[in-house]
């Protein structure tokens, strides 16, 4: 006989180097309503899951999160685009060498722009 169905429930599997963790709370209520935390690689299937668990469960609140982590090492080796620092250097120097030349030296944001681009 059921008593109640405020429960809590929290599982975890792993494939390769994936590691998928899911953790349930309910708790009695008149209807059914589901509240969902999904990782955003999941969170296109929301309905789909929601209909899953409306298969397995009648009524009742439940609160679902799901995370999924990878386990192996993800850094993706950084270099630097010379062509594209170059172009921003380019750019850098046109606007310092206009701002030189429309704002009066003498003032403070002259000075500080200048100090900037050197």
């Amino acid at each position: 006989m059921l008593i109640s169905m405020t429960g809590y429930g929290n599982g975890s599997a792993s494939a390769g180097s994936i590691v998928a963790s899911v953790e349930v709370r309910s708790v009695n209520n008149r209807y059914f309503e589901v509240g969902m935390r999904l990782p955003k690689s999941l969170q296109n299937r929301e309905l789909e899951i929601k209909e899953f668990l409306k298969t397995r469960v009648n009524r009742g609140k439940l609160s679902l999160a799901i995370t999924i982590q990878s386990q192996e090492e993800t850094s993706v080796p950084l270099r630097v685009n010379r062509e594209v620092v170059k172009g921003y250097r380019a750019l850098l120097d046109e606007v310092r060498d206009l701002a030189a030349s429309t704002i009066p030296c003498g003032s403070v944001i002259c000075c500080s722009f200048q100090i900037c681009l050197k």
